[in-house]
């Protein structure tokens, strides 16, 4: 490993954080060996797609590039718990169960954004950091009852409002934003394709998908189940229709609801963790600027 390898891959990586879904530079990325979730081929993308063949590659790519910046490791202490997203520009939204296990660890929660990987899974960035500064909402998850298991986290800097990149980066990238609960898909139908962003095993962000994934919905509308490849670390990943419209938020495997087909993934509706911080009076800070 050279100090001039070295230096090609913080050039794409600082172009990338400019440019998050140009093609030529994600096939640049993956010819160095970084990790990216973003396809630089079409045909991948189309793959992706499934049956969605009306969905520009272009206009997919550049949406999954920002997306790629939006979402982040949950992290306590010296141990990596899952995953998160941005909700809007201080908000992350993770599962309950990764927030209270840190806390009970009695360790400092954090979210990690634009974790890099490069060839054998040597780190080329190790991220930004912010700390979580505050639980504003949560709701615990049982299969028992309508718990969505979810905890909506104030974090400190602003991170929506930041350049992607490190914090160094400056006006070169471009500006991170966040996951707009808002859009949420409000059904999903058996059948319906799903993307997942995840961190895998406390690893850099991977990309799940599966054109039939959606298998069917709780009785009562709120939870949803799926066949997608996910692994420890993929808790509180957001799940994504093929257009990449927010659906639903990972939750875990099918141990975790009893009413969950054998072998499927459980995620909460992302429009029902909407619907309930509205009904609590939270509705109104999620994807708002500053409160």
């Amino acid at each position: 490993y050279s100090q001039q390898e070295g230096s090609l891959e913080l050039l794409v990586v600082a172009a990338r954080d400019a440019f998050p879904g140009d093609a030529a530079l994600a096939a640049a990325a993956q010819r160095l060996g970084l990790s990216t979730i973003v396809p630089s081929s079409n045909a991948t993308v189309h793959r992706t797609i499934g049956t969605a063949a009306t969905i520009d590659p272009d206009t997919w790519r550049r949406r999954l590039g920002t997306l790629e910046g939006q979402v982040c490791r949950i992290e306590g202490g010296d141990r990596a718990f899952g995953t998160g997203f941005l909700v809007g520009v201080d908000l992350v939204l993770a599962p309950d169960h990764l927030f209270a296990t840190a806390q009970e660890l009695g360790a400092d929660v954090r979210s990690r954004f634009d974790f890099l990987s490069g060839p054998r899974g040597r780190t080329v960035l190790a991220g930004t950091v912010f700390r979580v500064t505050e639980a504003l909402a949560r709701r615990v998850y049982s299969d028992r009852s309508t718990g969505l298991g979810y905890a909506l986290l104030r974090v400190g800097g602003a991170p929506g409002a930041q350049p992607i990149g490190p914090m160094h980066t400056e006006s070169t990238g471009a500006l991170r934003g966040w996951i707009d609960l808002g859009e949420a898909a409000p059904a999903l139908e058996p059948g319906t394709g799903l993307v997942i962003v995840q961190h895998l095993s406390a690893g850099p962000l991977r990309l799940g998908h599966d054109a039939a994934a959606v298998l069917g919905l709780s009785g009562d509308g709120a939870r949803v189940y799926y066949d997608l490849p996910t692994e420890p670390g993929s808790s509180g990943a957001p799940c994504f229709t093929p257009d990449l419209t927010l659906a639903a938020i990972h939750v875990g495997p099918a141990s975790v609801d009893r009413h969950a087909p054998r072998g499927a993934g459980v995620g909460v509706l992302a429009s029902a963790v909407l619907r309930d911080l509205r009904e609590r009076g939270f509705g109104d800070i999620v994807g708002r600027a500053f409160v």
